[in-house]
């Protein structure tokens, strides 16, 4: 990557600021992992705990209901700036709406009732965003298992009496009593015509089907994930699990004494449907205890021991949550109560509140209960923040690499001891953050026999993926992929040719599934392309890419010099387009007057940014004075979990390293 001429203290007018710039930027650095991780809060997990897992505290249930309500915009939903895209809002705004339904306290009980009003009018005229007719798919861009958790929460006795909703299986309901009803009379109580649903269920037919479909895929996993104790993606998800392919699961751990594996094991690869009860499972533990009774302290017993090395379950706080409360209601369950060590019980007890704590602290919010969709994010935010400083050309010389060190000897040593890399330690290797790690090392000096083994776990067939049992691939991941296969010298052509496929014909790659911004896949895929070319792997179909993508990229530039991929601009989506605007703009494939869009065209557009991206700084630097937080209080949330969220210092670095290397560069600090 090109290295950056001097981003030492800049002796012109600007020098000040520059040096403004790399202190803020080296502090970031030095923070990476901090806390295991700093996020914005989740408001479908927070509501979630409220309903499942409350604060002790009445004062610590207010506020969280307090923020709840800060949190609806004027259009009734949750989840989103009003006018945004309504697809990923519905999770956490059926969330909220339940959870102040439920557990608002008196005090606040006209407020909540009335956003509850608002929150259903939302959920009543945005439905149809959901449904699709016999050929289509649900987007890649939908939330993280939204096929688990939109019909969950569709499913709740409260929602559907709040929605006025039949049962699914009660579709054809309407139609059978409407011969009854004419010939009995429409006063004949137990004919009664149920009343027409706010919400049809039909428009969630195909979140459903892909629900059905994603759970026959956790099933097959479960045996395989309950023989790790590194959390899993099908954990991350685990309150949305049938109750019963559950109980089979935690069954199912390793060191279970044979009758009772036996019987979960049947149950979990589907042998045994668990609509038929569970009792191969409890034959199991039947002939367990009559052959050698009572057994508590037997490591391994344990029935609810899904807890990975984090403390919670599969990284999530709500997962967490709900299993705390099954956990505590596991007393009541005499057979299994038996098996359990009960101060190994309270362990996993105080274990699971613990993580709770530490997540909540994680958000910045200083509210008990406010908690993320996802934590510990310790070596995603290392990974990801690193790469923004790479792509800008930071990693090779100067102080800011000085504070980037101990991060990547320290990334370096853990990607040779796992043989890849998670968001954190104790999460499994993901495709995506390992690829990033792997261009990282070798672009830094610190490449490794390993790297070329690394990569070749994730692939599967042509495709390289994030996880195993993926429903689609991401197109951010085969772009990371891409990078790291050029960086090592290896073969790229397949990888190319799936990024080629998926360009849309205005030249922008969309429709990711781990970020909202076509400004963010974008970049991240003219990035890969770029490097592929400078290696001399990218042929003439790819190079006509490039200038496709370049070109829709300058003409999204909006009049004020930023990006968005709204009508308004923001800091972080600005930056994404500078980094892939600088990994273009020392191609000799933009030397030529014959090309449409050249290296003025390319030097112009990010004069333009940085006039902007200082300005706005200079503003949100305001804003955060004023309200005393650290990072912007209105943060865009562009990267998809459960639901929209934003890795504050991962953003916050790649805003940083953007604006350092724009003020540093000698070429785009002259007028055009």
């Amino acid at each position: 990557m090109r290295v950056v001429a001097n981003i030492g203290p800049a002796e012109d007018k600007d020098g000040g600021q520059l040096k403004a710039y790399i202190d803020q930027l080296k502090q970031e650095v030095r923070d990476l992992g901090k806390l295991d991780g700093v996020i914005s809060p989740s408001i479908y997990d927070t509501a979630q705990l409220l309903r499942f897992e409350p604060p002790a505290n009445p004062d610590d249930v207010e506020k969280l209901v307090d923020w709840l309500l800060r949190q609806q915009q004027p259009d009734g939903g949750w989840g989103g700036e009003e006018g945004s895209d309504s697809l990923p809002r519905h999770v956490p705004t059926l969330a909220a709406v339940l959870a102040l339904h439920e557990k608002a306290p008196e005090s606040r009980k006209a407020q909540a009732q009335a956003a509850v009003s608002r929150g259903i009018g939302f959920l009543r005229w945005t439905a149809k965003v959901w449904r699709r007719d016999s050929a289509g798919s649900l987007p890649d861009d939908i939330p993280v298992a939204a096929e688990l958790t939109l019909p969950l929460l569709l499913s709740d006795k409260t929602t559907q009496r709040l929605l006025k909703m039949l049962p699914r299986r009660s579709r054809r309901l309407r139609a059978l009593l409407k011969p009854v009803r004419r010939l009995l009379g429409r006063s004949r109580g137990p004919f009664k015509m149920p009343q027409r649903p706010l919400v049809s269920q039909r428009n969630f037919n195909a979140v459903h089907a892909l629900g059905a479909r994603r759970k026959r895929l956790i099933t097959g996993m479960l045996y395989m994930a309950s023989r790790s104790s590194e959390g899993r993606a099908p954990m991350h998800t685990w309150e949305a699990w049938d109750k019963k392919a559950g109980l089979s699961f935690w069954l199912a751990r390793s060191l279970m004494p044979w009758p009772i594996g036996l019987g979960a094991r049947a149950m979990s690869l589907g042998l045994w449907p668990a609509k038929l009860g569970l009792w191969p499972v409890k034959m199991g533990l039947w002939l367990y205890l009559k052959k050698r009774g009572p057994m508590p302290g037997v490591e391994g017993m344990d029935a609810m021991d899904v807890m990975d090395g984090s403390g919670g379950i599969g990284h999530s706080p709500v997962a967490t949550a709900v299993w705390l409360r099954a956990l505590r209601e596991l007393k009541n369950r005499k057979l299994l109560w038996r098996l359990l060590d009960k101060q190994r019980f309270q362990r996993l007890e105080q274990s699971a509140t613990d993580f709770l704590e530490r997540s909540s602290k994680a958000t910045l919010t200083s509210i008990p209960g406010a908690v993320p969709t996802v934590w510990p994010i310790n070596r995603f935010e290392q990974t990801w923040a690193l790469f923004g400083l790479y792509v800008m050309g930071l990693l090779k010389e100067g102080p800011v690499m000085e504070a980037a060190r101990p991060q990547l000897d320290e990334l370096r040593q853990v990607l040779n001891k796992n043989k890849g890399l998670g968001m954190s330690d104790h999460f499994v290797c993901d495709g995506d953050i390992t690829a990033t790690t792997v261009s990282l090392m070798v672009d830094t000096g610190r490449s490794h026999p390993l790297d070329r083994v690394i990569l070749d776990r994730f692939m599967r067939g042509q495709h390289f993926i994030t996880y195993d049992y993926e429903l689609q691939p991401s197109v951010t991941t085969t772009a990371h992929a891409t990078l790291a296969f050029a960086l090592v010298g290896r073969d790229t052509s397949h990888l190319v040719g799936l990024l080629l496929g998926w360009q849309d014909p205005e030249g922008y790659w969309r429709g990711d599934k781990w970020h909202k911004s076509w400004l963010y896949t974008t970049a991240q895929v003219m990035i890969a392309l770029a490097w592929a070319e400078k290696k001399r792997l990218l042929r003439a179909d790819g190079q006509d890419a490039l200038r496709r993508g370049l070109k829709a990229l300058l003409d999204a530039q909006h009049p004020g010099g930023g990006w968005g991929f709204t009508r308004v601009s923001t800091l972080a989506e600005t930056a994404y387009a500078v980094q892939a605007l600088y990994a273009l703009k020392d191609l000799p494939l933009f030397d030529t007057v014959k090309e449409t869009v050249g290296k003025e065209d390319i030097k112009t557009a990010l004069r333009r940014a940085a006039r902007w991206m200082t300005a706005q700084e200079a503003h949100e630097a305001d804003l955060r004075r004023a309200s005393g937080e650290k990072y912007s209080i209105h943060k865009e949330k562009y990267w998809i979990g459960k639901e929209l969220y934003c890795p504050y210092r991962v953003d916050r670095v790649f805003e940083l390293s953007a604006l350092v290397a724009l003020q540093s560069d000698p070429e785009l600090r002259s007028t055009p």
